[in-house]
């Protein structure tokens, strides 16, 4: 898949929950950035 943008709110202690989630999507990854996600296909 392509790159993709998404903006998610996850409720708190939800945050792993969410990542693994968005990884049938595509692959996702951790940023500097509290709550923040990079696709790796950059």
């Amino acid at each position: 898949m392509g790159n993709w943008n998404i903006i998610v709110t996850a409720h708190e202690h939800h945050f792993a929950q969410a990542c693994k989630f968005l990884e049938a999507f595509g692959q996702v990854a951790k940023t500097d950035f509290f709550n923040v996600l990079d696709d790796t296909g950059k």
